[in-house]
């Protein structure tokens, strides 16, 4: 009772909370509102080293204690105590995850701090729930050193989930950064970027526009599933009403420029069907080459040939679409996309 009087009068009368919580520490010493009521009075007071103990002191006796582990969390930054300091954030978001919006800006900044790069990453690397949010909260923040952080988690032993990685290299898409775009990828995957990603549909993680994106649903469903004859995963196009021609799927590219063969194989499952694939400049929207693709009741391999020209073309798309005026009674298949330099 006492300390919870002392803790409601330390906003108001800072004399009388701290001689309520003094009285309340007499009648049970390990009282951590009472101790950080007194804490409070020493900063209300100007005496920051008491403070810093109290705090410190309050902190031990309650994990519930957001207020203590703020200011040890602060504490323990100005003292160079960074995987303490990281530790008290993990404990605060995983109990409260409403304080993300105080905390997170917070720890983006720490990020560009070289320091206390490596505790960051060391807590990141262990998959804590806040995770996702501190991504989104990096990757939107004008001063993230993408490169620093993906070299201290590989440092930690860790590395982007597939979603984290899409969306930093979406981020450089965005920007028209074909070669920072690539650089993330290689830097995080220890691979070059291939020139398509997941032609046979066959990995259902997400790299955000790098991967396969649907675009609008037509008819019933358009989904990414097992193939009649078993052979892994291809998508697949219920039927659809004859109209103007609709984006199926699309894929971003970051090709250099030079001339380019793309292969893929389709079949409908009974009579005839078709789908149009092209490729164009993502920004000006520029086609470089398109083709439609009629398919009949066996798997069956097209081409499309195209040149990435020198400038004015840094991001590619790559898109599967419904053929304009032409019906679809059946349900189509495409699959085993290849790209390759000729």
């Amino acid at each position: 009772m006492l300390a919870r009087f002392a803790q409601s009068q330390i906003l108001r009368n800072v004399p009388v909370a701290r001689d309520a919580a003094r009285r309340a520490l007499i009648q049970d010493p390990l009282s951590s509102r009472a101790t950080l009521v007194l804490a409070l009075a020493a900063v209300d007071s100007g005496d920051i080293a008491a403070a810093d103990k109290l705090m410190a002191r309050a902190s031990e006796l309650s994990r519930r204690e957001s207020t203590a582990d703020a200011w040890m969390f602060d504490l323990d930054m100005t003292q160079g105590r960074y995987a303490d300091a990281f530790r008290r954030a993990d404990v605060m978001l995983r109990r409260e995850p409403g304080l993300a919006a105080q905390i997170l800006p917070t720890l983006v900044k720490v990020s560009t701090f070289p320091p206390a790069l490596p505790d960051l990453a060391a807590r990141l690397a262990k998959q804590p729930p806040w995770r996702g949010a501190f991504f989104q909260a990096f990757i939107g923040s004008p001063d993230a050193d993408h490169a620093a952080l993906l070299e201290a988690l590989k440092g930690a032993g860790g590395r982007p989930t597939p979603s984290e990685l899409g969306a930093l290299v979406e981020r450089q898409v965005r920007l028209g950064d074909a070669a920072g775009a690539r650089a993330l990828w290689r830097q995080a995957m220890g691979r070059p970027l291939p020139l398509l990603v997941n032609g046979g549909f066959e990995d259902a993680a997400s790299v955000g526009s790098l991967g396969w994106q649907g675009e609008r649903a037509i008819g019933r469903a358009v989904a990414i599933t097992s193939r009649p004859d078993g052979k892994g995963a291809a998508l697949r196009i219920d039927p659809y009403a004859v109209g103007k021609p609709r984006a199926v799927m699309n894929q971003s590219l970051l090709l250099a420029p030079a001339s380019y063969t793309l292969r893929y194989e389709g079949f409908a499952e009974s009579g005839m069907g078709s789908l149009e694939v092209s490729v164009r400049c993502l920004g000006s929207n520029q086609l470089l080459s398109t083709a439609r693709s009629d398919f009949a009741q066996n798997w069956e391999t097209k081409t499309l040939s195209f040149v990435v020209p020198v400038s004015g073309c840094p991001v590619q798309q790559v898109r599967i679409a419904t053929v304009s005026g032409r019906r679809s009674d059946t349900p189509l298949w495409i699959d085993s996309f290849n790209l390759r330099r000729p």
